[in-house]
């Protein structure tokens, strides 16, 4: 499948906030536990972490509602929470949030499930879960579906989020899935298990391609396998879409009829799959309900999915960072080139992880292993690594005439390729100065042959706390020495 232009996608997002998504599913609090490890228990032979900071977020069905709802969309959430503190708290934070939660019902006899996360420099050491693996009771199921299908009126698309915890049982999916169907209502479910005839008479089922050849037996994750699981498992239940997800891959469309559509996405860095599913089922249902077609919504949520697993944690996209995604889909390392008003807005939501964010910068003309090693020293520093580049104007009042020997979109493009570099920003003065003062770096990185007086923004960065480092360069690799050589050698 080509990829549709950039005005074709983009044209959907302007109807994600007029869009009333009902939300059913299994709910959860996620906590996180943020800080530094320097040292080993004298006790035994485990890490020691500091803590720095603790943050509880909506998690399951809620993490989903919080997706669509931040998207634009008016969220309706059904779901169950126990009599306890966790539950009081993820509730705050739902109505925080401004999503409906009178569909939410409260059972005394389970606790809320919580996933508690400790996290040592965007690294997770643990994770400690709290649930009941007993049945829910069917009576409270059943309230549960006769408070959703009460409203269907008032709703354009409903969502099971299934995360095999009892909310989202077979009772519950086909009390739903009948009044939807009378309704010409689609919904849509990202399941759970081997056995998806459960979910006979939904619109739409999202499995990745590890749950396709369980609930099919059918082995193997290349087109030509997941083509058969996938027309074996339409054998098996009444449902007209399968979009299944393929990781680094892409997705998948398929539908009874046999077409099947193809969309890749480019290769990125992954740092965590954690709620990545929840945001492409989000993305999915309000690109369906906003006009697109089964194709271009799998397409959008691909871009949304991709994005987000560049990021630590479940995080939610913003209308302006979605878009943002599309207008940088396409060539290599493209998702990397931000605005200065992009970077911003994807550096907030790192802060938020507890992220730490290096600077630096360079004209990067003629690109070698200098530069390789140097920026990859650079990353170490920290968590996110933001490159400012001097366009070609800049470049050439710092180097003279004949440079830059590379236009600034190819430098770029090379740049963000790189598995080191975070971000690439384009920057036109003279010096980085102002870019510095948007970014707003913990550290600040040049090379050794600089001296700690002449790197330009070291009182602004120092200013607030942040450090300022210098980083040794590899010898006798250089632009100009590169140049001088080729000159000699073809003379």
């Amino acid at each position: 499948m080509g990829e549709k232009g950039v005005s074709d996608l983009s044209k959907y997002l302007k109807s994600f906030p007029n869009k009333k998504i009902a939300v059913v599913g299994d709910l959860m609090l996620d906590r996180y536990v943020f800080g530094e490890v320097e040292r080993i228990s004298p006790e035994g032979p485990v890490p020691v972490l500091t803590v720095r900071r603790e943050e509880d977020r909506p998690g399951g069905a809620a993490n989903v509602a919080q997706n669509l709802q931040i998207l634009g969309a008016q969220v309706f959430l059904f779901g169950i929470v126990g009599s306890d503190s966790r539950g009081e708290e993820l509730l705050r934070l739902l109505q925080t949030l401004r999503i409906d939660i009178s569909g939410i019902l409260t059972d005394p006899s389970r606790p809320t499930i919580s996933k508690t996360r400790v996290v040592a420099r965007s690294q997770q050491m643990l994770r400690i879960d709290r649930e009941s693996r007993e049945e829910v009771e069917g009576s409270l199921l059943n309230s549960v579906a006769q408070k959703l299908v009460s409203r269907l009126s008032d709703f354009d698309a409903i969502v099971l989020s299934d995360y095999a915890k009892g909310v989202v049982a077979s009772s519950l999916i086909q009390q739903v899935a009948q009044a939807a169907l009378r309704r010409s209502l689609p919904v849509f479910a990202d399941p759970k298990g081997k056995d998806f005839t459960k979910y006979q008479g939904i619109t739409v089922l999202t499995p990745n391609e590890r749950e396709l050849e369980k609930a099919t037996a059918i082995e193997g994750t290349d087109l030509q396998s997941l083509e058969r699981a996938a027309q074996e498992l339409f054998s098996k239940v009444k449902i007209p879409w399968i979009v299944a997800t393929r990781g680094g891959e892409g997705s998948a469309t398929f539908n009874r009829g046999g077409a099947m559509g193809i969309i890749p996405t480019e290769p990125v860095e992954v740092v965590d799959v954690t709620g990545a599913g929840d945001t492409f089922l989000s993305v999915l249902a309000l690109a369906w309900v906003s006009g697109a077609t089964p194709l271009e919504a799998a397409q959008l949520a691909t871009i949304a999915g991709t994005a987000v697993v560049q990021r630590f944690g479940a995080v939610s996209l913003t209308l302006q960072e979605l878009e943002a995604k599309i207008a940088l889909r396409g060539s290599l390392g493209r998702s990397k080139i931000l605005t200065r008003e992009q970077l911003s807005s994807a550096l907030s939501q790192h802060r938020t992880q507890g992220e730490k964010v290096v600077f630096t910068n360079g004209c990067f003309d003629l690109l070698h292993i200098g530069h390789v090693e140097y920026l990859k020293a650079a990353r170490e520093r920290g968590d996110i690594l933001v490159l400012g580049v001097n366009s070609d104007r800049s470049v050439k009042e710092l180097k003279g005439e004949g440079r830059p020997l590379i236009p600034e979109q190819e430098r770029v493009e090379i740049l963000a390729a790189l598995h080191s570099v975070d971000y690439v920003v384009l920057f036109d003065e003279s010096t980085p100065e102002k870019l510095i003062r948007a970014v707003r770096p913990d550290v600040l990185i040049k090379g050794a042959d600089y001296s700690l007086d002449g790197v330009v923004g070291r009182g602004f960065v120092e200013s607030y706390g942040g450090r300022v480092e210098l980083i040794p360069l590899v010898e006798n690799r250089s632009t100009s020495k590169i140049i001088e050589q080729i000159v000699e050698r073809y003379r």
